[in-house]
């Protein structure tokens, strides 16, 4: 009994030791994460992942240092393990979603973006990044719905009304594209491509003085394309 109750210490002891020394070394690869030290973070990452080889949060870290490293097959490949390793680590799916819309992977990306927020319902930027990835794929009502969800979730975001503006635009809504770009400019009126995008809508809800009062304040502000309205629809 006693063998017996000295290696039952041992195996705990080992347990508690390896748990101490995956996180102490995590902890590390933050903090240089945070400080830009991307290389160096890629390597006690990959330690952490040594004493744990199913250390999700260690192997979505390292994604993110590779990443800025413009290391995106190895990133892609982190982010694959963390999901493999943990299918319900939320943050994997996210950054995979991340990387594969950037990557032109714009349908994963969707379904990444999805499991994402079956995992975490409370990511705004979740369902903002996935509005995106619709509206890429002309599903515009879905990105409606996504960005509607980020201003359900947040305190009015100017980004998540101005991409629903454009997305009702898409679906020929111009009364709630006006709507939204309202918003926009109340919150940035020194935004062009808001009022350029509203000075569009105002056209084809034939409001032609309204239309040119919007593409000459775009071009007031800088916009070439409100200097493209201006010529095309108000000389």
């Amino acid at each position: 009994m006693k063998q017996i109750s000295i290696l039952m210490m041992l195996v705990w002891f080992g347990v508690a030791a390896f748990a101490q020394s995956d996180q102490v070394v995590f902890v590390k690869g933050n903090k240089k994460l945070d400080r830009k030290d991307y290389a160096g973070a890629i390597v006690d990452y990959t330690a952490a992942i040594k004493y744990n080889p199913r250390f999700a949060a260690a192997y979505t870290n390292r994604g993110v240092a590779r990443y800025n490293l413009y290391d995106f097959a190895a990133a892609m490949e982190d982010f694959t393990k963390a999901i493999e390793s943990d299918s319900n680590y939320a943050d994997g799916w996210y950054r995979r979603a991340l990387l594969r819309a950037e990557l032109k992977e714009t349908q994963l990306a969707v379904e990444d973006f999805s499991r994402a927020i079956v995992l975490q319902p409370t990511n705004s930027n979740a369902y903002y990044n996935r509005g995106l990835a619709r509206g890429v794929l002309q599903d515009h009502t879905g990105a409606v719905s996504d960005f509607t969800k980020v201003l359900e979730q947040q305190p009015a975001p100017e980004e998540a009304f101005y991409q629903r503006g454009l997305s009702y635009y898409e679906l020929r809504n111009y009364t709630l594209a006006i709507r939204d770009l309202n918003k926009v400019i109340e919150m940035n009126p020194q935004r062009a491509e808001a009022y350029f995008n509203r000075g569009l809508s105002w056209i084809y809800s034939k409001d032609k003085v309204k239309a040119c009062n919007d593409f000459r304040k775009a071009l007031e502000l800088g916009s070439i394309m409100g200097q493209e309205g201006v010529r095309k629809w108000c000389n």
